[in-house]
């Protein structure tokens, strides 16, 4: 067996819903940054993926016609999901971490969304976010109904400063990266030690969209004897999760979301954020309070 000698050099471990899917998107323009086709591959994340071994990792979900460039990956899980952060450290030590931060109140409300236009969300907001704890059971619920948990950054910054050196680390703001994309972007290359390029930041991702059909929509997220039929004649990974995302496309149409009050946004981050966007400030020694709706 070929031995893995491929490394990351850098990977944006999260956060969810912070514009990840954009850096992504951008950064792949880049003519000497190799990163995965699909953004989001879990590797680190999910125990049946990373039991394949980094040669299957690299091999997979690379070019392989990239070689001798810079390695890296973008995937929001792998801050929320811990032990990914230590098998990061174990197979690339000396890679340069990035996160990106967004208001956890702005987060969790896009979050809920997100999950309620893939159909996994009945409840209303709030409700969602009062029901949270009793709705953690599985890696399921905790990838879709983790809204607040996954915005409250000061234990999972805590960890990731326990594995990695805070010189390794760059601390985006999504506020900043939405503002100022072109700086932020700089600013990451010269992090990662790559010269930036002429980048087309005129890319739109994540646009407020609902399903045409909830029928297709629920043939996509959830479990049906087609897609299983439909997974035995379609042996590729790849070409499965290419097929689906077609179908989605075609299937989303522009959406109009309700938009949170300013007391909506108050009341939420007093009953939910206010205590670990306090510690977090303290942490990372940053003024965070335009997160607090002069709480």
């Amino acid at each position: 067996m070929e031995q893995q000698t491929k490394k990351l050099s850098f990977i944006c471990v999260g956060v969810q819903k912070a514009g990840t899917t954009s850096l992504h998107e951008i950064l792949r323009q880049h003519p000497d940054i190799n990163l995965p086709e699909f953004k989001e591959t879990h590797f680190f994340s999910d125990d049946q993926n990373f039991i394949k071994g980094l040669d299957h990792y690299f091999n997979y979900y690379f070019s392989k016609n990239r070689n001798n460039l810079t390695y890296g990956e973008i995937d929001p899980e792998y801050i929320f999901f811990e032990k990914s952060l230590e098998r990061i450290a174990k197979a690339s030590g000396d890679a340069k971490i990035i996160v990106i931060l967004r208001n956890p109140v702005e987060r969790a409300y896009s979050h809920y969304n997100m999950t309620q236009r893939r159909g996994y969300e009945d409840l209303g907001f709030i409700k969602a976010l009062e029901n949270e704890p009793k709705r953690q059971n599985d890696h399921f619920e905790k990838t879709h109904f983790s809204y607040v948990s996954r915005g409250l950054y000061y234990k999972q910054l805590s960890k990731l400063f326990s594995v990695f050196q805070r010189d390794k680390v760059k601390i985006v703001m999504y506020d900043d990266y939405k503002s100022s994309p072109k700086k932020v972007i700089c600013e990451i290359c010269n992090f990662v030690n790559i010269e930036p390029i002429d980048f087309n930041f005129d890319i739109t991702k994540n646009k407020a969209s609902t399903a045409k059909s909830n029928i297709v929509r629920d043939f996509i997220y959830k479990d049906n004897l087609i897609k299983k039929l439909g997974g035995k004649f379609f042996k590729s990974d790849k070409l499965k999760l290419r097929i689906m995302q077609g179908i989605e496309r075609l299937n989303l149409k522009e959406g109009k979301i309700e938009k949170l009050t300013f007391q909506d946004k108050k009341n939420i981050c007093k009953n939910f954020f206010l205590e670990d966007i306090i510690k977090t400030e303290k942490l990372l020694k940053t003024d965070l309070s335009i997160w607090k709706y002069d709480l």
